[in-house]
């Protein structure tokens, strides 16, 4: 989508942008809680119960005819390892389904009468799109004709917390950085000696890091450590 802002100062448009929406059904298929976002009925990607490797419920491809591709869309923030468990039924060594990381098509596409296979890849820190195609070539089909994803997990692997960028004393507080796993859930703790320790802020971690800024104790020392919450 784009947009176009117009007054009496002129006219502007603001870039476009790539809109994410949540298919519920799609979601519950593929058993997470990713945004899944495809193309429209029947090219899109859609929900079903006959094929699938949970036995639950599975995506599958939509219906598309000769050199066209039905997509199935999402992001994810790295670092971490997504999973998924994918299946074709199509013409061998023609109509492929396909899985790109960033728009790069990855190695291991799979063609033809292929029994549903486990898929480990490694995803680097940062946020990255993910897309599965079904595409087929200029002429013939084989087969059921589609593909299936069913089972998608991401796990995030989280960077332990480190305070860095300097330590800076003004009208009371010390200021200091925090980096680690984006959106990771940090509490920021306090001591006087190092045994007693008071919470002192809880965030959550933006791209980049936080800077935080807590008040000086009256001791001639004091510590802080930040820690990951266990759930």
């Amino acid at each position: 989508y784009s947009v176009t802002v117009t007054n009496g100062l002129g006219v502007a448009t603001i870039p476009s942008g790539k809109l994410f929406v949540t298919f519920a059904d799609v979601q519950a298929a593929l058993n997470n809680s990713l945004p899944w976002n495809s193309d429209v009925s029947p090219l899109g990607w859609f929900s079903q119960t006959s094929e699938t490797h949970d036995g639950v419920a599975a995506a599958q491809s939509g219906a598309i005819t000769d050199n066209q591709t039905s997509w199935l869309d999402s992001w994810v923030a790295g670092p971490g390892t997504l999973t998924f468990w994918w299946k074709v039924s199509s013409e061998p060594d023609y109509d492929f389904l396909e899985f790109y990381l960033d728009g790069v098509l990855q190695p291991g596409s799979i063609s033809g009468e292929v029994p549903w296979q486990k898929q480990t890849v490694s995803i680097p820190a940062g946020t990255h799109t993910l897309r599965w195609a079904y595409a087929k070539d200029i002429s013939d089909s084989f087969g059921q004709d589609a593909g299936w994803l069913d089972e998608v997990n991401f796990a995030v692997l989280l960077v332990p917390p480190q305070f860095g960028g300097g330590l800076s004393v003004s009208n009371g507080m010390f200021t200091l950085r925090l980096t680690g796993s984006q959106g990771a859930s940090i509490v920021v703790e306090s001591s006087l000696n190092l045994v007693t320790w008071t919470p002192i802020q809880t965030n959550t971690l933006p791209a980049g890091g936080l800077g935080l800024s807590v008040p000086v104790g009256t001791n001639q020392q004091q510590f802080f450590r930040a820690r990951i919450p266990q759930p």
